[in-house]
């Protein structure tokens, strides 16, 4: 009897330590692994608006808001810089709140290819008009305006992208505030439509451009042919003569009015959906003091806010 007491004893204590061990070993895999991480999910962020533009001789006040297709081309030479592109504006609703991973954009073009693609973000508001193959249209946006005069009107604060007399790039490219993103020939993949007729290309897009929309801090992305001075090696041939903008050889990208939608331009997202509540608007402040200071045609505005335990001066403009 004492021998068998002994025996269950042992088997006893034996199986507490098998199950303590698989507890150990139960808090050991937790602590590694750590919090479940939240799903990766994947969203098609849609053209809500788009609108071709060129700072071509002669069509600087033209758009193309409503054409299936349009122009993209960049020439960089000793008799100007030429540029068609596109402008685009996108419905982020899909991806309030994602910490995002990656983006990838999808054009299909016509004719041509494209070897250097830009994306920039745009820093204004602007509608895309219903001009139609590049004509002039009063309220659309072009080259010069955000909004075009009337014809033989005096152009106001309304019309221009930002101050009196600024363009296009002042609010993109040249703007310091402006996210750039370029893909180079071995960024951009290639594969011809099903029917050969057409050209299918996607490329990466820097995360910074896709969470200013998200942000609405940007208005939209333009997008250009970043081939930039390659096209000054025809300068070299033959009398050394300026590369001159030849129409024929423009490339022709599909734009959100193609009625076949597969065609159409779009960004695909990959990110987590996490809870991120904005926090609430500053309540209990006033406006205490406003100061005008004008330099030149801007004129700044100075504002001191005034709340119990907070003070702090921020400066707009308009």
């Amino acid at each position: 009897m004492r021998g068998r007491a002994g025996t269950d004893c042992f088997e006893f204590l034996l199986r507490e330590l098998v199950m303590r061990r698989k507890a150990i070993y139960l808090v050991i895999l937790c602590a590694v692994a750590g919090p479940a991480a939240a799903e990766e999910r994947k969203a098609t962020l849609h053209v809500t608006a788009d609108v071709g533009i060129s700072s071509v001789v002669g069509k600087m006040r033209y758009s193309n808001g409503t054409g299936p297709t349009t122009p993209i081309m960049q020439n960089q030479n000793w008799s100007g810089f030429e540029n068609n592109n596109l402008l685009m504006a996108f419905d982020t609703k899909p991806i309030k709140g994602w910490s995002l991973s990656e983006a990838t954009m999808h054009v299909w073009l016509a004719k041509g290819d494209l070897y250097g693609i830009g994306l920039c973000t745009v820093l204004a508001d602007w509608e895309e008009g219903r001009a139609l193959n590049y004509v002039e249209q009063p309220g659309a946006p072009c080259w010069m305006f955000a909004r075009t005069p009337a014809a033989g009107a005096k152009p106001a604060g309304e019309n221009w992208w930002a101050w009196p007399e600024s363009r296009f790039f002042s609010v993109s490219w040249s703007h310091p505030a402006a996210r750039y993103s370029n893909a180079g020939p071995g960024q951009i993949q290639r594969e011809k439509t099903k029917d050969g007729r057409f050209l299918h290309l996607w490329f990466p897009v820097d995360l910074k451009l896709v969470e200013s929309l998200a942000a609405g801090v940007a208005s939209g992305l333009v997008l250009t042919d970043d081939k930039g001075q390659v096209r000054e090696s025809y300068s070299l041939i033959g009398g050394a003569m300026p590369y001159r903008y030849n129409a024929a050889e423009d490339i022709w990208m599909f734009t959100k009015d193609i009625q076949d939608g597969q065609y159409r331009p779009r960004l695909e997202v990959v990110g987590e959906a996490r809870d991120k509540t904005p926090p609430a608007a500053p309540g209990n402040s006033s406006a205490c003091r406003c100061s005008p200071c004008r330099r030149e045609s801007i004129t700044w505005r100075f504002v001191a806010w005034t709340k119990p335990a907070i003070a702090g001066r921020w400066r707009t403009w308009r």
